[in-house]
C-alpha cells in the first residue's frame, strides 16, 4: 500500500511538472549555428511546435503553421527539430527550403523535447507569459492536414486572442514519433 501511494504521488508530481515550464526563456541553436533565445514574456504567448524534416505528417502541416504565424502576429512562434536520427545537413536544407518566418531550434540532444514531453511531429505547446503550458497537442484532427476537419491550434489561438483560456487545453497528437536520445 505504501509503495503504491509513493508511486501515485510520483506520477502526480510528474504530471504537474509538465504543465509549467520552469524557465522564462527557451534557448538553443539553429541548424546554421545561430544562437536562438526565446523570451516567453515577449508576446501574448509562445507557440512551440516540434517539427520533423522527414515526417510526412509534420510536412503536411507546414503551410497551416506558416499561415497561422502570419495571422497571429501577437504570438511568438518557435519551431523545434528534435529527431536526433535525422541527417543534420538534410534537415537544415529542408527547414531552409520551407522558409519559416520564425526560428527553428535544432535540439540535437533532444533536451527540449524531453523537458516538454513532446511525443510526435507535429506537436504543439502554447505557453503563456507565466511559462504555463495552456495548450498541448495537435495542430489539426488529422495526421494529414489536407484531410483535417478541425483546426485545434487555430481554435486555441483565437480563444487566447479573445482573452480566454483554450476550451480544449489538450488534444491527442497525431504524426511520427520523435526519436529521443537516451
Amino acid at each position: 500500500m505504501k509503495i503504491m501511494l509513493i508511486a501515485i504521488i510520483a506520477f502526480l508530481n510528474s504530471c504537474a511538472s509538465k504543465t509549467e515550464f520552469e524557465s522564462k526563456t527557451i534557448n538553443g541553436i539553429s541548424h546554421s549555428g545561430k544562437i536562438v533565445s526565446i523570451d516567453l514574456k515577449l508576446k501574448k504567448a509562445t507557440v512551440l511546435i516540434f517539427l520533423s524534416s522527414t515526417c510526412p505528417c509534420s510536412d503536411s502541416h507546414v503551410s497551416i503553421v506558416k499561415s497561422l504565424s502570419k495571422k497571429f502576429t501577437d504570438f511568438q512562434f518557435v519551431g523545434v527539430h528534435s529527431n536526433y536520427n535525422e541527417d543534420k545537413g538534410k534537415a537544415a536544407e529542408y527547414f531552409k527550403e520551407k522558409d519559416f518566418s520564425f526560428p527553428i531550434i535544432y535540439d540535437a540532444e533532444t533536451v527540449i523535447a524531453k523537458k516538454f514531453g513532446a511525443l510526435k511531429t507535429p506537436h504543439v505547446f502554447i505557453l503563456n507569459n507565466q511559462s504555463e503550458i495552456i495548450y498541448n497537442g495537435s495542430v489539426t484532427d488529422s495526421a494529414n492536414a489536407q484531410t483535417a476537419k478541425e483546426q485545434f491550434l487555430e481554435k486555441a489561438l483565437v480563444e487566447i486572442s479573445n482573452g480566454l483560456t483554450p476550451s480544449t487545453p489538450r488534444k491527442k497528437t497525431l504524426g511520427c514519433y520523435i526519436a529521443l536520445k537516451e
